[in-house]
């Protein structure tokens, strides 16, 4: 694993397509309140994860969250740390390994498949989903753990997706959360990264929401 290097955030290539924008308000919030040498101290435990691809372009393969936050207060560097040097691999052979190495999600903002060539180019150009905001609450909230499998989060909100309905308000989105917070500790989600075990209750409390999207 390299040394820590800065980057400006626009240099940065996004290997996902959205972001929770939860997940990035909190963020956004913790730096407001960060004194500079706090700030700084933050982010070099917390540094950008990334690889070098091809014509050396850096792509981040974690904290696209903390990059758009960066990105939003107005900040243009961001410290970073190399997990791969990939360089000298031909493009197509660099994407067949990004996709081996789990570090590609290639899923947009509603959860459905989408296309290597419309990958983002921008941290900025990521789009909004709702369940990965979902997912991420419902995590700091101790519905699941968090986990080393990469894009562990969106795993949790495509299992959402189908299974619980946010409607508009804030009221409507903190059922969605307390509904996400018992489906979790069913048996249907024992699969997914950072499970914790079904709780007794925990099904029959999740159907009588009766908000189950019918597929």
């Amino acid at each position: 694993m390299s040394k820590l290097f800065t980057i400006k955030i626009k240099k940065l290539r996004p290997t996902q397509f959205a972001i929770g924008r939860v997940d990035v308000d909190d963020k956004r919030e913790k730096i407001k309140n960060f004194s500079k040498k706090k700030l700084e101290e933050y982010l070099e435990l917390n540094p950008v994860k990334a690889v070098l691809g091809p014509e050396e372009e850096v792509y981040i393969i974690d904290r696209h969250h903390l990059s758009r936050a960066m990105y939003e207060e107005g900040e243009t560097e961001i410290p970073a740390k190399l997990y791969g040097d990939f360089h000298e691999l031909e493009s197509g052979a660099f994407w067949q390994k990004m996709e081996a190495l789990g570090f590609l999600w290639l899923f947009d903002a509603k959860g459905k498949p989408a296309k290597l060539k419309d990958l983002p180019k921008h941290i900025e150009d990521l789009a909004d989903d709702p369940y990965r905001s979902l997912a991420w609450i419902a995590r700091e909230e101790g519905a699941f753990q968090k986990s080393e499998v990469p894009f562990a989060e969106f795993i949790w909100a495509n299992f959402l997706r189908t299974r619980v309905k946010i409607e508009e308000g804030k009221k409507a989105f903190r059922r969605a959360v307390d509904e996400a917070k018992l489906l979790a500790r069913t048996e249907s989600a024992k699969n997914l990264p950072g499970f914790l075990g079904a709780l007794p209750g925990c099904e029959e409390a999740f159907h009588s929401f009766s908000k189950v999207i019918k597929k």
